[in-house]
């Protein structure tokens, strides 16, 4: 008798399809529960999740297989929650066992990645005269404190992708109504409007948010930036449309770019109004058979 393969403690079906995700924590309980045409199970102090399904197309990447397992289990585990008082997050979801059955026999795939920091080491600028006779360096002096830094700070310490996003925003708009105050019965796009007009006019650059041929950034922002991501992510009216949700992967790219595009916003600020000096960093993520990538240090948890 052949043995029936398995990853970590769960069967991989012979014929169908599926994921295993790891998770934050370990399952209170076994739970199985179907979803359509998926099956997702949790078992008893195991830190993995499985979902299973039906092949539906042979010719559907791998990938595309990763969302949309992925998506019932974010479904599975929102239920999980609230029934079981068990608050369970997938870690990584682009690590990962994903499977499919086809005519040539069975097609397993394992991702892994490996996340490093890295900063410029330090880094000095001597400064001579005329003579050639070296320059002292000027005192150092401290920055004005102000609360953006605050919401910075808690934005990069933030272990989730959406709350990191939120704080960067926050340290947008303080900054910004530190630099035009918002006026009493001031609404909030109209006074969004006229603090980025004035910033923009002191040389801060939105072309990251600008729409090809547009010649109004402080509007692409506005629209394209403000009522599609920032609203998004704040609000939660599905009724609406547009809402962005944590654990959605279409989702959390989307705030990820736009997320690096606020915090560049942000750093200039801090330099330009309080003179803030801001080391670069960078994150670094290698993943088995793939080439580098690199990153602007986010948390990536879901």
């Amino acid at each position: 008798m052949n043995p029936v393969p398995s990853a970590y403690g769960f069967e991989i079906a012979p014929c169908g399809q599926g994921a295993v995700f790891a998770l934050s924590g370990n399952a209170k309980r076994n739970r199985c529960q179907p979803f359509g045409s998926w099956e997702a199970e949790l078992r008893k102090d195991s830190p993995y999740l499985c979902v299973r399904g039906v092949v539906s197309n042979l010719n559907e990447p791998l990938s595309d297989l990763v969302e949309a397992a992925h998506g019932v289990a974010q479904d599975f585990l929102d239920i999980v929650a609230v029934e079981e008082r068990a608050s369970l997050l997938v870690v990584e979801p682009h690590n990962n066992v994903v499977w499919r059955t086809g005519p040539h026999g069975l097609k397993v795939q394992l991702t892994s990645s490996i996340t490093f920091s890295a900063e410029l080491g330090d880094i000095r600028v001597i400064v001579t005269d005329a003579l050639g006779q070296i320059r002292p360096d000027p005192p150092y002096v401290p920055p004005q404190h102000h609360f953006a830094y605050r919401y910075f700070r808690y934005s990069q310490a933030a272990q989730n992708l959406f709350d990191s996003y939120r704080n960067m925003f926050l340290a947008l708009e303080s900054l910004l109504d530190y630099v035009e105050p918002k006026q009493s019965g001031e609404g909030e796009t109209e006074w969004l409007k006229r603090a980025l007009t004035t910033v923009k006019l002191r040389g801060l650059s939105l072309a990251a948010f600008a729409k090809p041929g547009s010649n109004d950034q402080v509007d692409d922002f506005l629209d394209a930036h403000y009522s599609a991501v920032r609203c998004g992510v704040f609000h939660a009216k599905s009724s609406f449309g547009g809402a962005l949700r944590p654990g959605s992967l279409s989702d959390q790219d989307v705030v990820l770019h736009q997320l690096l595009a606020v915090q560049d916003l942000v750093e200039s600020l801090l330099k330009s109004v309080f003179s803030v000096r801001l080391p670069q960093s960078v994150s670094v993520t290698v993943s088995e058979g793939t080439t580098f990538s690199a990153s602007w240090g986010p948390p990536r948890n879901q």
